[in-house]
C-alpha cells in the first residue's frame, strides 16, 4: 500500500521511536491524552468517518473526520492537539510540506465568544390565544385562560421568521395557586406561525397565566 506522506523529509532519529516516516493512527474515535500515551511526538491521528465503534446502546458511532497531532508528552500524559476540525482537502499530494500547507489553510478562524452572540428575548402579552412576535427568541404570556382539568387549548404565535422547515425549541409554563399543570402536546410549525397545543394535566382549573417560550435554532 502506498502512503500519501511519501516521500518524507523525516529521517531516522527525527522521532524518539526512530524510523523514516511520521505515521498516522486511523481510528473511529478521537485520541486521549491519558490513554494514547504510547505515541511519540509527531504522530498524526485521524478520527475516520469510515470506522465506527458501538456505544452502550449497541449503536454505531462513527469518527468525526477531525485530525490531531501529538505535540509531545509531559508528566506522563500525551498532548494531542486538534489541527483541523474536518478534512476539507484530499490528501493526494506526495510531500508532507504540501499536506501541512493544506491543513494550515483549513484551520478555522478564532471562535467568537458566546457572550458576544447573546440575544435578549422579546416578549408580548395577550388575553387572546393568538399573538404576534417576530423574533428568533421570545416568550408570549397569555392571560385570563380557564382551562379545565384535561382540557386542551391551542395558542398561535405569528412569527415571520419561522417556516415549516424551521427547528424551534418550545417550552410552556403556567402560574396560579391551583393545581393546574399545563403541558405541551404538540408543536406545529407553519410558514409564518407557530401553533402550540397544550393540555391541563392537573386536577384543578387553570387560574393563572400561560407563558410560552420559543427559540428558533435553524
Amino acid at each position: 500500500m502506498s502512503s500519501p506522506f511519501l516521500p518524507s523529509p523525516f529521517t531516522y532519529g527525527d522521532l524518539p521511536q526512530g524510523g523514516q516516516l511520521v505515521p498516522m493512527v486511523i481510528s473511529s474515535r478521537i485520541p486521549s491524552n491519558t490513554v494514547d500515551t504510547q505515541y511519540a511526538a509527531g504522530y498524526f491521528w485521524l478520527s475516520s468517518r469510515d470506522q465506527f465503534r458501538l456505544n452502550a446502546l449497541g449503536q454505531r458511532v462513527y469518527g468525526d473526520g477531525s485530525i490531531w497531532i501529538q505535540s509531545g508528552s509531559s508528566g506522563g500524559h500525551a498532548n494531542w492537539e486538534q489541527i483541523v476540525a474536518t478534512l476539507l482537502t484530499t490528501l493526494t499530494q506526495p510531500v508532507i510540506p504540501q499536506v501541512v500547507q493544506q491543513v494550515a489553510q483549513s484551520i478555522p478562524s478564532p471562535i467568537v465568544p458566546a457572550s458576544t452572540l447573546k440575544q435578549s428575548p422579546e416578549s408580548v402579552t395577550n388575553s387572546k390565544p393568538t399573538a404576534i412576535l417576530n423574533a428568533n427568541i421570545g416568550f408570549v404570556t397569555f392571560t385570563g385562560f380557564k382551562t379545565a382539568p384535561y382540557g386542551t387549548q391551542v395558542f398561535t404565535i405569528s412569527n415571520n421568521l419561522i417556516s415549516s422547515n424551521s427547528q424551534v425549541m418550545v417550552s410552556v409554563d403556567n402560574d396560579g395557586s391551583s393545581d393546574a399543570r399545563i403541558t405541551i402536546q404538540r408543536v406545529k410549525k407553519l410558514d409564518g406561525s407557530l401553533q402550540v397545543y397544550v393540555t391541563n394535566s392537573g386536577t384543578a382549573t387553570l387560574n393563572g397565566n400561560v407563558t410560552i417560550l420559543f427559540q428558533k435554532l435553524l
